[in-house]
């Protein structure tokens, strides 16, 4: 799949159309005070090493467009930070990146709904198992996520229920609370899109699908009245 044409399948999904999706600099990135994190050292470790051997990040981070910095610093980290805190200290040229225009509220709820799927604040270090070639589109990488994150569960499930046969009551409540866990990080991305989606569009737009839904709004309804009734619907 081409670059333009991943382009167009992440613009249709999140509703939000990338710029670009390749390597910046990494001195035009620009990393806001709120992420100048703590690095555990072993994660640290794990991040040097893996910019170190292919002198890049291999899983695409998530930058905006912005004109709040010197002309030098073209873009705003929105995910990913701690790679661009490393990679400036390994004086690492350029780094993949998603480019988005994205609000202020886009990107808290990009990055907040992000963190909640992926079980931090940053995305993982990719194994040298994918090529340098092969950037998936976000939701790509979001979707092998979520079959890792499975994957690991039914591991896990498995052993305890091996090793501890006597207690299948307590395992079958363990079951359910992965289960919930599990739906509501589905729902959450779930969630992230259908708004992201709505955001992008116009109140125009948005009363053409309430209609096509045969759902009846006031002609001077907000635009966030209208996306949350779409929203529930």
């Amino acid at each position: 799949m081409s670059l333009s044409e991943r382009q167009i399948q992440i613009g249709s999904y999140l509703g939000i159309q990338p710029i670009i999706h390749g390597q910046i600099h990494t001195f035009q990135i620009a990393i806001p005070n709120a992420e100048t994190i703590e690095i555990l050292p072993e994660r640290r470790e794990i991040l040097a090493q893996t910019l170190r051997e292919h002198q890049s990040n291999l899983g695409s981070l998530v930058v905006r467009r912005t004109k709040a910095y010197d002309e030098e610093k073209e873009y705003e980290i929105v995910y990913g930070a701690d790679w661009c805190i490393v990679a400036e200290e390994l004086e690492i040229e350029r780094l993949w990146v998603w480019v988005f225009d994205l609000t202020d509220e886009q990107a808290i709820t990009m990055k907040t709904e992000l963190e909640q799927l992926l079980g931090g604040g940053s995305i993982p270090p990719i194994t040298s198992e994918v090529t340098r070639q092969e950037h998936p589109p976000l939701e790509l990488q979001l979707k092998q996520q979520m079959r890792e994150l499975m994957k690991d569960i039914n591991t896990k499930f498995q052993a305890l229920s091996q090793t501890i046969s006597s207690e299948n009551t307590q395992i079958n409540h363990r079951l359910q609370k992965i289960e919930t866990t599990v739906n509501n990080l589905t729902a959450n991305f779930d969630t992230l899109i259908t708004k992201l989606k709505y955001d992008a569009m116009t109140v125009a737009q948005l009363k053409e699908i309430a209609k096509q839904r045969d759902i009846k709004v006031k002609s001077n309804i907000k635009k966030s009245e209208l996306i949350a009734i779409l929203s529930q619907d």
